[in-house]
């Protein structure tokens, strides 16, 4: 098992990651602030770049966005709402932009979170991250 620093320092941070996209890829998370705020500028160099990018967040108005706190105390329904909202605006942008982007909130968590990376790349990794519905410390 990698811990994420170690992973980082393993295969690139995941903005090293996005940068070497080759073709497509997918995206999971539960609000996406991460993608919307932090990635954004890498995310849309990508897409001009003609990969493609699907992006899954979790609908705040499901059951499943009222486990989130039970699986990371970090998210509040309220809260959760509005951080969706301003990916949602981020991602009609790229979709008003990108033919090739696609942006879906789906009414159950992910979890189960994993990228394949290039294997012919010298570390030829491959990371899964598994997430069970109770209170885990992220």
């Amino acid at each position: 098992m990698l811990t994420r620093a170690k992973l980082d320092r393993e295969i690139g941070a995941v903005e090293e990651r996005m940068e070497g996209v080759a073709e497509e890829v997918w995206i999971s998370g539960n609000d996406n602030m991460f993608i919307a705020q932090s990635l954004t500028g890498f995310v849309t160099k990508a897409l001009r770049k003609g990969r493609r990018i699907k992006l899954l967040g979790v609908d705040p108005d499901s059951a499943a966005a009222g486990m989130l706190a039970l699986i990371d105390p970090r998210f509040e329904k309220n809260n959760f709402r509005e951080q969706v909202n301003i990916v949602t605006e981020v991602a009609r942008d790229w979709q008003r932009e990108f033919p090739h982007f696609e942006y879906k909130l789906l009414p159950i968590l992910p979890a189960v979170g994993y990228f394949i990376t290039d294997p012919g790349l010298p570390s030829q990794t491959v990371k899964i991250e598994l997430y069970t519905a109770r209170p885990w410390d992220p």
